[in-house]
């Protein structure tokens, strides 16, 4: 890979210039030695005589705040520590991967194999309540995830709700966790699957091993799955960025005079592998860097939601009390020049539904192929092409009728769903025939063509719902209702 001596020499450089400059002032500067003076007549004249290390920690939180970039932080030597060990996935807590759920609620969507979540009994599709008789209603995932994690060795209870069932208490002991920052699994149909959870000093081995053993089974291509990845370490998502390219830019960055410096991928990478890449707004930093480069190069479609917007780099300086100064080193931008910072990359298809995400990437790579989507009527679950839904909206019933959550139903056939606002309409695509459907009136047009059907939307709560009678005129058939439950048919 050609262009790692130039990524390695440019972050080294601007480490070196760090700490030549931090020596001069240290000796020269008149700014540097005012402020040792002001920090020694503080502590040693205040008549509070107050404590060293909070006049230190607040003279570095006045110098972070005028720079009003929230990347570039101080740790102590123990957040230090404890920020490593997360971009290498491990932690103290119960091994459970959370997700917010449509209606506010915190749900479990995987429990890990051997964690204490799975020796406790808990499930994917678990609604987290509350935690050490702390609700958790209102808090967002990392917030509750926060709440789970602690000492190894440490009790905690977690209330549950699972399905209609009474919600009821588990006691979960926290273990230390090391989970792997890569997961893979064959999804069938030829179409593997590759998640990078976060960048890690072991993530480019992790990953090119799991591709090798995915790469014979994934005739039909790989969806990449990079939600939830905050990123991390920059080399790693180059690395793979790099691997399924032969030529186009990477990144572009500045070099040791200020300019640009575009890095190139090399001619040794693979562009026979067809590739789905998955995204949402918590897809930030190193994973977009992958995530754009494969974008930009047209190798992949994004699905999903709008990443982060993080276009700025940052590096660990090592203070003398122990601590590390995480700085805002670099700004970089896509291989064709523009920057993501504070915007963040755009989907190709854009979807909302995280549960039918994946779904959309297989279909991404097999367009065409018959597809089934069972929701129960009184919703929670549901099952898409033989896989389990979580988080699946309740159908309504009015009338003796049934409606189905539109975008929901649109998205889980790989669609997306469009809102315009000059003629209140919703639009999307199914099964090759463009839709449109008038919110107010209710009326349905297919191909511009007006079915004559009225009053087959409703408006519940910010949700549209689309009547059965609309889907079957939509798919020319292909929807039933057996046992409590609409079976939708759809290619």
């Amino acid at each position: 890979m050609r262009w790692k001596p130039l990524l390695i020499s440019s972050a080294l450089s601007v480490s070196l210039l760090f700490g030549q400059a931090g020596a001069v002032s240290a000796e020269t500067d008149e700014r540097a030695e005012t402020l040792l003076e002001l920090y020694q007549l503080l502590v040693g004249s205040h008549y509070t005589h107050p404590d060293e290390d909070k006049v230190l920690q607040g003279a570095i939180k006045g110098m972070l705040d005028v720079l009003q970039d929230p990347f570039t932080s101080y740790m102590t030597p123990e957040e230090y520590e404890e920020f490593m060990q997360a971009l290498d996935n491990q932690y103290a807590g119960i091994g459970a991967s959370l997700n917010a759920a449509k209606s506010g609620e915190v749900l479990i969507t995987e429990v890990y194999e051997g964690s204490p979540a799975k020796k406790a009994g808990l499930q994917a599709g678990d609604v987290i309540l509350a935690v050490d008789g702390q609700a958790m209603n209102g808090k967002t995932a990392d917030s509750v995830a926060a709440v789970l994690r602690g000492k190894a060795g440490t009790e905690t209870v977690v209330t549950i709700a699972r399905g209609s069932a009474a919600p009821r208490e588990v006691m979960v002991v926290r273990e230390a966790i090391s989970l792997p920052t890569v997961t893979a699994k064959d999804l069938g149909d030829g179409v593997g699957y590759l998640r990078i959870l976060t960048f890690g000093g072991n993530t480019s081995q992790e990953f090119f091993e799991a591709y090798a053993e995915l790469e014979a089974t994934s005739t039909n291509g790989i969806v990449l799955d990079l939600r939830g990845n905050g990123g991390g370490s920059v080399l790693p998502a180059l690395e793979i960025a790099d691997h399924f390219l032969t030529e186009g830019n990477l990144l572009v960055v500045h070099d040791e005079e200020g300019g640009l410096q575009a890095i190139g991928a090399d001619e040794l990478g693979t562009e026979e592998m067809p590739l789905a890449v998955l995204v949402d707004e918590h897809t930030a930093s190193a994973s977009e860097m992958l995530a754009g480069a494969l974008q930009v190069n047209e190798r992949a479609a994004l699905i999903g939601t709008q990443t982060y917007g993080k276009g700025t780099m940052q590096e660990p300086f090592p203070l003398p009390n122990g601590g590390v100064l995480k700085l805002s080193v670099d700004a970089w931008e896509l291989g064709d020049g523009t920057s993501i910072q504070k915007v963040g990359l755009s989907p190709d298809l854009r979807l909302t539904s995280q549960s039918v995400m994946v779904n959309a990437g297989v279909q991404n790579l097999l367009p065409g192929r018959v597809q089934t989507l069972t929701l129960q009527k009184q919703g929670g679950v549901g099952n898409l092409n033989g896989n389990q839904l979580l988080d699946v909206p309740k159908l309504l019933v009015e009338g003796g009728r049934d409606f189905l959550p539109l975008r929901y139903v649109v998205e889980a056939f790989g669609s997306e769903v469009n809102w315009v606002a000059k003629t209140n309409s919703v639009e999307f695509t199914l099964e090759g025939h463009a839709v449109r459907i008038e919110l107010g009136s209710g009326k349905v047009f297919v191909e511009g063509r007006d079915t004559g059907l009225k009053g087959q939307v409703r408006l519940r709560n910010g949700v549209s719902y689309l009547s059965v009678d609309a889907l079957k005129t939509v798919l020319d058939g292909g929807v039933e209702s057996v046992s409590g439950a609409v079976v939708i048919q759809a290619d």
